[in-house]
């Protein structure tokens, strides 16, 4: 039996500062399915706050 999905995203954010345009966890997608547990794990400053800040405001 397959799991449901309970939650998915695709990211594709971008932020603009004058004529500058910086990509930001670009082309991530998360899918997390009935009954999985996910670990967020990576270097300092590889955008792991970002992204569940980007998830919280869903």
């Amino acid at each position: 039996m397959q799991r449901k999905t309970l939650l998915k995203f695709i990211i594709l954010r971008s932020r603009r500062s004058g004529e500058h345009e910086l990509s930001i966890l670009t082309g991530v997608e998360l899918v997390v399915k009935r009954g999985e547990t996910i670990a967020l794990v990576g270097e300092s400053g590889s955008g792991k706050s970002t992204l569940l800040a980007i998830l919280a405001a869903g």
